[in-house]
């Protein structure tokens, strides 16, 4: 809830979750009970600014790929990822592979929804 996600996570609020494909679900047993949770949790938030981030986390000692195919994410942005540091890079539009490395975390984010029409307008 800090650095880039901070304005998403801590001022922003709950959208509806994305469509994301490729997220694998683990299962194991342990204690005598079973146990099912996706390798890669995400969610969707919207920052006051009016910007949209998809939040994602790999708590698993694999790398993952998935595939953002929500169409509020179509036009690109900047996908921002946390490992033992953090990296930025440009994300075109479509849909959108981003692999996650082990025990990372990472935020998809769109302009907000002004700026892009702007950018349209001119």
């Amino acid at each position: 809830r800090r650095g880039p996600g901070r304005d998403l996570l801590v001022f922003g609020r709950m959208e509806r979750t994305a469509r994301v494909r490729g997220v694998a679900t683990l299962r194991w047993s342990s204690g005598g009970r079973e146990h099912a949770i996706p390798a890669v949790v995400h969610r969707t938030w919207r920052a006051p600014d009016g910007r949209l981030g998809l939040v994602l986390a790999n708590w698993t000692d694999a790398s993952r790929r998935v595939v953002v195919e929500d169409p509020r994410f179509a036009d690109g942005g900047r996908w921002i990822e946390s490992t033992d540091s953090i990296s930025a890079s440009d994300v075109p539009s479509g849909p959108v592979a981003l692999r996650l490395p082990a025990y990372a975390s990472g935020v998809l984010v769109t302009e907000p929804a002004t700026a892009r029409a702007d950018t349209h307008i001119r």
